[in-house]
């Protein structure tokens, strides 16, 4: 891999990370909500909290790649 990109790619790490964060709070704020407002939890109120979970993981697995490939050389 070419040493000019490994700037780049960590930076973009970085944005996933900030990614991930952003988006495990506003699922977390919204299971709160749910539950501070007594509502029966069903799986059409989770939706919302859900896709922000998936959107989380999918930030934190798409960081820690970009990491590896830095690490690795561009092997990975």
């Amino acid at each position: 891999m070419d040493a000019s990109f490994i700037p780049g790619l960590l930076h973009a790490a970085e944005i996933c990370d900030q990614f991930c964060s952003e988006n495990a709070m506003i699922s977390h704020d919204e299971i709160l909500r749910i539950c501070r407002a007594g509502e029966e939890m069903t799986m059409e109120k989770m939706d919302h909290s859900v896709i922000h979970t998936a959107k989380s993981h999918a930030a934190r697995e798409i960081a820690a790649f970009l990491r590896r490939l830095v690490s690795e050389g561009g092997k990975v």
